[in-house]
């Protein structure tokens, strides 16, 4: 599912690619530490960008050394070591971890997932040791999805927003106070800490209104699922303390959710000629194919002017530059990629408007 978050890197300035890359393999470098050098190979562009967003809510100087790998050997590459780093590798092996379990659910035990268990089994318990609550919370929000997945839920909103509130999780974990987190206790009642009620840009409920309708509704049993997996978040938001400003933590919960809403629609978008070639599910085989295409560039489009709503909020200390770069630019350039593939000559003239309308 991941691989879509990338930069357009022809419109980075110099320092910038220096730094986006120093991100990129301080990651690589922290996992391979961290958690063994055979995880480096499952390294996603969305983790690095993870420990980028992250650390640039924070104003301590980056400190970037020159460093070699096994993979630049003979010329080095630079290198940022930082905490959000270490919370980004923890985040790839829980991920990592999960979708495996996943795979042996649906497909069976192979010599692929058993190699893929034998490999992550003690990551995951040492990632889990370090961010207990985080890893408790993906696991249940994504064996909801997994479950409409399972039923093959005709819905595109319950497991779009369902996956949203996996992304949500895990940039706010982040921010959560691990002081109170053995011993959590409900936020008065007068004064919600939960980011998933509270106003944002375009919340969560406003973005699942907005969004272009879908044609087929859930079963009943979907729509409970659905329920069940915004109830538990906010139950959830309610009890956590957060070390940043409500306000703060309310734009990052929005940009998140938009961002793992973005993430899920484009992979189905790009999976979708050969999902119905092979029965796998994908929520868009929902939609009569002369409509998919117009659907899904609604609600992509939607997603990306809701992200650059929140990040025109969002108080950055250093590489604003890069992340817009990446969400301006790159998630742009991507999302056009495979819309490209319906080849829709109306797009061009509506992705200009929707773009040029987040000032």
């Amino acid at each position: 599912m991941f691989g879509y978050v990338i930069t357009q890197q022809e419109e980075l300035k110099l320092r910038e690619f220096n730094v986006y890359n120093g991100y990129y393999c301080g990651l690589c470098k922290t996992v391979g530490a961290e958690y063994g050098q055979l995880l480096r190979l499952g390294l996603q562009f969305e983790m690095a960008f993870l420990a980028l967003f992250l650390e640039s809510l924070d104003d301590a100087p980056e400190e970037i050394s020159e460093e070699h790998c096994v993979a630049h050997h003979i010329k080095k590459k630079p290198v940022i070591r930082c905490s959000a780093q270490e919370y980004a590798a923890a985040m790839t092996v829980i991920l990592g971890y999960e979708n495996n379990l996943d795979d042996i659910q649906d497909d069976g035990t192979s010599a692929k997932t058993l190699s893929r268990s034998l490999v992550l089994h003690s990551a995951f318990s040492k990632a889990k040791d370090k961010f207990p609550e985080a890893a408790s919370r993906i696991h249940e929000q994504l064996e909801l999805l997994y479950q409409l997945e399972r039923e093959h839920c005709r819905s595109i909103d319950d497991p779009t927003n369902a996956f949203g509130e996996v992304m949500r999780t895990i940039f706010l974990s982040y921010f959560q106070d691990q002081h109170h987190a053995a011993d959590r206790t409900p936020a008065n009642p007068a004064n919600p800490a939960n980011p998933a009620d509270s106003v944002s840009p375009a919340g969560a409920d406003s973005a699942e209104s907005d969004s272009a309708p879908d044609p087929a509704s859930g079963s009943d049993e979907s729509i409970s699922v659905r329920d069940s997996a915004t109830n538990s978040a906010k139950l959830n938001a309610a009890e956590i303390q957060y070390t940043k400003p409500d306000a703060a933590i309310r734009v990052v919960s929005e940009f998140a959710y938009q961002l793992g809403r973005w993430i899920y629609l484009i992979d189905a978008l790009d999976d979708l000629a050969e999902d119905r070639k092979t029965g796998s599910y994908n929520p868009l085989l929902s939609v009569p194919e002369d409509r998919v295409l117009r659907l899904a560039h609604d609600l992509l489009y939607h997603a990306l002017g809701e992200m650059a709503r929140a990040l025109d909020l969002l108080e950055v200390k250093k590489n604003r530059g890069i992340i817009e770069n990446i969400v301006y630019l790159g998630l742009r350039t991507k999302t056009d990629q495979i819309l490209a593939k319906g080849q829709d000559p109306e797009l061009e003239i509506k992705n200009e408007e929707s773009v040029n309308g987040k000032q």
